[in-house]
């Protein structure tokens, strides 16, 4: 099995512009449109994922596509939480809910990233 390497921007946005520019083909209404889609589907992931504490599968299965979408588009933050929250197996509640405290903090990075990205005159 190969390894992927993702080079990532340092401009420290919560949303890699270079790496979204690349992933859309630096079409700004497709930018526009995968940005919405992803905004929503993350919102009701990490409802979603409030309900999966403690219940393995679905916890591994929302963390896994919170990751492979956030790094899809560039919120590679994003991403690494929840890579880090999908390892965590182990059902404990209080450890599942701060991996959730922090899923939450960096999704209001991105959500206050992609707002300023997606408002109207850009």
């Amino acid at each position: 099995m190969g390894v992927l390497l993702q080079e990532r921007s340092t401009t420290g946005t919560a949303i890699d512009r270079v790496h979204l520019a690349a992933y859309t083909m630096s079409d700004p209404e497709l930018e526009q449109e995968i940005l919405g889609l992803f905004r929503d589907s993350l919102r009701d992931l990490l409802l979603q994922l409030q309900g999966a504490v403690g219940c393995p599968d679905p916890w591994m299965r929302l963390t896994h596509t919170i990751k492979g979408s956030a790094r899809g588009v560039g919120a590679f933050a994003l991403g690494d939480a929840a890579a880090a929250a999908e390892r965590d197996t182990s059902g404990d509640a209080p450890c599942q809910r701060a991996h959730i405290v922090t899923l939450r903090a960096c999704a209001d990075d991105v959500f206050y990233e992609i707002d300023q990205l997606t408002a109207p005159g850009l």
